[in-house]
């Protein structure tokens, strides 16, 4: 199974297959203005039923959810590290409805991305 950290250096040096390989570099460059997963199919040229079950058989986990925890890992960097906005993190990940994006970003993390805000941006001053 992918790990969450999506080192493009992993990446290329893993085991799969040169399609899910490019899958991967396409949403690690591209992530932000993926509409559908199709898109990434196309961009590997399979079809979509084909390259899904690829994905799932390689990878350990749909690609549609791979997608999304990709998403949602790169949001919570953004949460950490700036001060933007909750819908502007939203935005800047890819996906255009906030609540959508609050109760994804629940269900992966368990908190509210407000709350994981303040705690992260909280346990930075320990050293201070």
């Amino acid at each position: 199974m992918i790990s969450k950290e999506n080192d493009a250096k992993l990446i290329c040096r893993s085991g799969f297959s040169a399609p899910v390989k490019e899958a991967l570099l396409f949403i690690e460059k591209n992530f932000a203005s993926i509409g559908y997963v199709k898109e990434i199919a196309e961009h590997v040229n399979l079809s979509l039923n084909y390259f899904s079950r690829v994905f799932k058989n390689e990878a350990g986990i749909p690609i549609s959810s791979y997608l999304m925890h990709f998403r949602l890992d790169k949001a919570s960097v953004m949460l950490k590290s700036s001060d933007l906005s909750i819908k502007e993190i939203a935005l800047k990940v890819g996906i255009e409805n906030v609540s959508y994006f609050s109760r994804s970003f629940k269900k992966k993390f368990q908190v509210q991305p407000i709350i994981f805000r303040v705690q992260s941006k909280g346990s930075g001053t320990e050293d201070i």
